[in-house]
């Protein structure tokens, strides 16, 4: 705050009015903050997902600009033809790790693509053996993917993971058919 006000002040009459500046629009950045993890977990509530798909980026098969326009376009397409929901959250756009994407997803069983597969590896980040399920498409057109069912009783700690990294500045991207209220008339 001190920093902030310190900053300020070149461009006020005074002190005085610096503080009023500094504190107003602390406030508004914390009330915005609120409303967006509000909005998100109504989201998250709201709509039926039944995975959480993790996609990460390889540099291998293309940079990382193509990767998230071929991701926004991938999804895109999908919301479109097989009528797919989604809500993620990238990590790592700020290059501090790997980039990915985190995503709460709604896919119809006859929309899956692909084949799902469970993998056993050595992670030396951990190390531990670590057992993913792992998707056929997802992996040969964007790299690393993993993909877990949602069931009922874990739900609210896959929305907690999305809405974590949404707090730590994470981008959230969502598809248009996500609604945040019921909508319906009263007669």
């Amino acid at each position: 705050r001190n920093a902030l006000i310190a900053a300020f002040l070149p461009y006020y009459k005074n002190y005085h009015l610096a503080v009023e500046f500094v504190d107003k629009n602390m406030i508004r950045r914390k009330h915005n903050k609120n409303s967006r993890y509000r909005r998100a977990y109504r989201k998250c509530t709201m709509n039926r997902f039944n995975y959480f798909v993790t996609f990460t980026y390889d540099g291998k098969k293309m940079s990382v600009d193509e990767f998230k326009t071929k991701l926004k376009d991938y999804l895109s397409n999908k919301v479109k033809r097989d009528g797919w929901k989604y809500l993620g959250v990238w990590e790592g756009w700020d290059g501090s790790v790997r980039l990915h994407f985190h995503a709460l997803m709604y896919i119809s069983d006859e929309a899956l693509p692909g084949e799902n597969y469970v993998e056993t590896k050595y992670n030396p980040v951990t190390k531990q053996m670590e057992t993913h399920t792992r998707n056929t498409e997802f992996n040969e057109k964007f790299g690393l993917s993993t993909i877990e069912e949602i069931i009922p009783q874990i739900r609210y700690h896959a929305y907690n993971y999305i809405t974590k990294y949404m707090n730590k500045g994470g981008k959230m991207m969502m598809s248009r058919n996500c609604p945040t209220f019921i909508k319906c008339g009263i007669k």
